[in-house]
């Protein structure tokens, strides 16, 4: 079994909402939520990650992940916060400074101007750290997969040896059929659209890809 998939039924008594990337604006979440009447005793808010950052309101979306209601997966940014906590010795994202002090992207991206003010909860820092790269929800024709680039085949195989950040290059891209590396219905962020990917026929709404199947 796959840690870094998560398996959640339909919901059979509420509403499903896809949630982009939030990037701490959490207040206008807010908003949005008691537009569309949101109620979390029956409706679910799933999250393709990138909670935090240059936004006013980070630790606001870091709490989301307290709640019930809220399913998300790792976004990047939440990743290098997670690397930005260990030693630099085993930081994947170290950086330069002009000051000659080691830097890291975390801070690049703006989580000095809010980090430095927020001290994170045992409870937060283990959500984080137990973030799912991919959600499956139902199954059959009611299926939809939530990740926050793109699928890399070995994240499918859960024996595949070692898993790849969906942000991270890795591999070929999926074949034309898709088969055992593209979802019915795939909800996503990051990925570039624009790029004129080799693999792409044709274009897509940005953030849902709904060529090929899984098998």
């Amino acid at each position: 079994m796959n840690e870094r998939i998560v398996r959640l039924p339909s919901n059979r008594t509420g509403r499903d909402f896809i949630l982009g990337d939030l990037h701490g604006t959490t207040d206008l979440l807010r908003v949005l939520m008691e537009h569309v009447t949101f109620d979390p005793d029956k409706d679910r808010l799933f999250s393709v990650g990138d909670l935090i950052d240059r936004g006013e309101d980070c630790p606001g979306g870091l709490a989301l992940l307290l709640e019930p209601w809220f399913h998300a997966v790792l976004g990047n940014h939440e990743d290098m916060l997670m690397d930005y906590l260990l030693p630099l010795a085993r930081q994947k994202y170290p950086m330069g400074s002009s000051n000659g002090l080691p830097g890291h992207a975390f801070l690049f991206n703006g989580g000095e101007t809010w980090f430095e003010h927020y001290r994170m909860s045992g409870e937060v820092k283990g959500r984080l750290e137990s973030l799912p790269l991919l959600i499956v929800v139902g199954e059959g024709a009611d299926r939809f997969h939530i990740v926050h680039a793109d699928l890399v085949r070995n994240l499918l195989d859960p024996v595949g040896g070692t898993v790849s950040l969906p942000w991270e290059t890795s591999g070929s891209a999926p074949t034309g059929s898709g088969k055992g590396n593209r979802p019915e219905v795939l909800f996503f962020t990051d990925a570039d659209i624009d790029a004129g990917l080799p693999w792409e026929e044709t274009r897509y709404i940005p953030g849902v890809d709904t060529f090929g199947t899984v098998v």
